[in-house]
């Protein structure tokens, strides 16, 4: 008999909705029930491609006793994160203060009031070394919760007075040069030279922080940065956290070489290794960064693609009931597929080998062949591949192709499609990408259509039909960036009007003039234990910076002063709090170090094939990060601003290198 959950449209939570356990759904009724049955709520908060949240489902929620002793002594409530990131950003940091640590899934004890008082991440059905069971867990809880009610209530008080401080954080004394020279250090202290990336294992691509170091190169001529950012996004793309064989990338590698990653793959990777990638292409020519991003799109579009123009979610780490299956190879599965020649080479190139090429991999078993992840192990073997190599990997993704394929998340994620309209529109303004423009504008067709709500608020989620839960401040933040990027790649008006309705919405709603502080959530939302802030980037840049960013892209294309202002105002309040963990910030950091040397404005004139030659001409000008607008000049050219001065109208190519060294020389 399914449970509530079978009522949802989250795959998520679809994926619990045969348990034993009698979830709920978040909502009022779960709270109502537990103060009629006078029990604690128990909560358990993950998201549908993650590998450990399946293991806790199959182990501990399916387990009859253990299902029959939670519906006694709990009211349990099961919550996507992805569908509700603000409940996970407040009982995340709840985790972390009970625990030290985090991740997912994430499973607590509450009060009727929904205050925290327990937490931990997975948890078996029984108890083994060092890790607590249900077994032990229910009882201690529910004994607790009859005969030391105070006390839990005056625990759980306390801990939510500590996870909502987030403007009480003290106050660094340091100044903005000296937080970003921090971060600087910090990231080229933890660099690591031989592989890429940054300190060891787990390794995250953080692609935000390559955008960052970039910006240091171009802006401060800090050349050993760009050098960082470069290597990793390489690295990147030959080791195994890559899918060589389908494209994209997986969500992060458990080794510190990237060669074995956790599976699921995240349109929110795709989107910004891709726009980073971007971002190399204008200040590298090497040619591994155009193509990292092509079989990135590549993948988005044949797979991630809904039939309406938007991108789906995610797709799942596991197959078959094994993480990562669906992309592993042994020896005989090369050479099933293609000749004796073309195995050896595929076997050369992608570090095949017959005994398998990563630890768990290895066969314990000589008659057995060993599993592999393909990656590119030889620095010397070119990236793109060539011709030969290329009909070997079209070999191998068809012949993957029949394979079980792991689950696909199919939700459409307002904030994720904005990255993503981003990374295509970026990625558009390199030398021979120009084709992705039309994805990015298809796919806010549908987000600013399908995911609107009166008053220009947008959907967080659609889940085949529009949801009613209003987006949240990174959905926003990131939207705005789709949006103007994209009008920067085609100089569409419509898009920067789209920009500034929905920025007009993000300052009547998420920001608090008298605090200078943007939320979360909205104003209008459901009112939770605390209202919490996004100061500080993940997987993903933070919202608030995001938005800052925005926000002085906005002052630099319209005039607004309006928005300068505030955006200086909370950057300066948020890098005065992020002094202990400065690289947490580098997408402020980016933000900071745009405002205070100046952006360079590239303002076009002309009519459409004046303004298309126009836009060719900066292809192969080395420089990240120009903005692009329509000018109200008359005459047909490119005025170029920066650095509190603008140059006379160009026309060419050349004049238009010669003009962007000027305004550049002195970085």
């Amino acid at each position: 008999m399914p449970n509530r959950l079978i009522k949802e449209k989250s795959l998520y939570l679809q994926q619990h909705a045969a348990n034993p356990v009698d979830w709920y759904p978040w909502c009022e009724e779960a709270f109502d029930a537990a103060r009629e049955r006078d029990l604690p709520v128990f909560v358990s908060i993950g998201y549908s491609s993650c590998h450990w949240c399946h293991v806790m489902e199959h182990e501990t929620f399916s387990n009859l006793e253990i299902a029959a002793r939670m519906n006694l002594n709990f009211i349990c409530i099961k919550v996507d994160r992805e569908e509700r990131p603000d409940l996970d950003s407040i009982y995340m940091k709840a985790c972390q203060v009970l625990t030290g640590s985090g991740g997912w899934p994430l499973n607590l004890f509450l009060t009727h009031d929904k205050k925290p008082f327990f937490a931990a991440t997975y948890i078996p059905p029984t108890s083994y070394t060092g890790i607590p069971g249900m077994d032990k867990i229910i009882p201690a809880i529910a004994r607790l919760w009859q005969t030391k009610r105070d006390q839990l209530l005056e625990s759980a008080g306390e801990i939510t007075k500590v996870i909502s401080g987030e403007t009480q954080r003290l106050h660094s004394r340091l100044k903005e040069d000296e937080i970003l020279k921090i971060a600087l250090n910090s990231l080229k202290e933890s660099f690591d030279r031989e592989n890429g990336g940054f300190g060891s294992a787990p390794k995250f691509p953080s692609p935000h922080l390559m955008l960052f170091l970039m910006d240091s190169a171009s802006i401060l001529g800090d050349h050993e940065a760009g050098d960082i950012a470069l290597a990793t996004l390489a690295a990147i793309r030959r080791g195994g956290i890559f899918d060589q064989a389908g494209g994209g990338i997986h969500r992060y590698s458990t080794t510190q070489d990237w060669l074995v990653p956790h599976f699921e793959k995240m349109l929110y990777d795709q989107a910004l290794y891709a726009y980073a990638c971007a971002e190399a292409c204008t200040a590298s020519n090497d040619p591994i960064f155009k193509d990292a991003i092509e079989n990135v799109f590549s993948y988005v579009c044949s797979d991630m693609l809904s039939y309406e123009g938007a991108f789906h979610s995610a797709e799942d780490a596991d197959s078959e009931g094994v993480e990562g299956k669906y992309y592993l190879w042994t020896i005989c599965d090369i050479e099933d597929i293609m000749s004796n020649r073309e195995a050896q080479a595929a076997a050369a190139y992608f570090d095949i080998r017959d005994e398998g090429n990563y630890s768990e991999g290895i066969s314990k078993d000589p008659e057995k062949p060993g599993f592999n992840i393909l990656h590119i192990a030889d620095k010397k073997s070119p990236v793109p591949p060539d011709a030969k190599m290329l009909e070997i990997i079209k070999k191998m993704k068809l012949a993957r192709k029949r394979r079980p394929r792991p689950v696909k998340d199919s939700k459409i994620i307002a904030g994720w499609n904005g990255l993503m309209a981003a990374a295509l529109a970026r990625a558009s303004l390199c030398k021979g990408l120009e084709q992705y423009l039309e994805q990015a504008e298809n796919c806010l067709s549908f987000v600013m259509s399908k995911m609107k709500l009166p008053v220009n608020r947008l959907a967080h989620c659609h889940i085949g039909s529009l949801s009613t839960q209003e987006a949240f401040l990174d959905g926003y933040a990131f939207v705005i960036w789709g949006l103007l990027e994209t009008y920067q790649a085609s100089l569409k008006e419509t898009y920067l009007e789209q920009a500034l309705k929905l920025t007009d919405t993000v300052l009547k709603n998420f920001y608090d003039p008298e605090k200078n502080v943007l939320y979360l959530n909205s104003e209008l939302s459901e009112n939770l234990i605390f209202r919490p802030e996004d100061p500080y980037d993940n997987a993903t840049p933070s919202g608030s910076s995001a938005m800052i960013m925005n926000l002085l892209l906005l002052h630099e294309i319209n005039g607004s002063q309006e928005f300068k202002d505030i955006a200086r105002a909370l950057m300066k309040k948020q890098l005065e709090t992020c002094e202990k963990a400065p690289a947490s910030a580098a997408n402020l950091l980016r933000a900071y170090l745009r405002s205070k040397h100046g952006f360079v404005k590239a303002a076009i004139s002309g009519d459409s094939d004046e303004t298309a030659r126009f836009r060719k001409a900066f292809e192969d000008v080395a420089y990240p990060g120009i903005i692009y607008c329509r000018s109200k000049e008359y005459k047909p050219g490119i005025y170029l601003c920066g650095k509190r001065k603008c140059l006379p109208r160009v026309i060419s190519a050349e004049e238009l290198k010669n003009a962007i060294k000027e305004l550049t020389k002195t970085n």
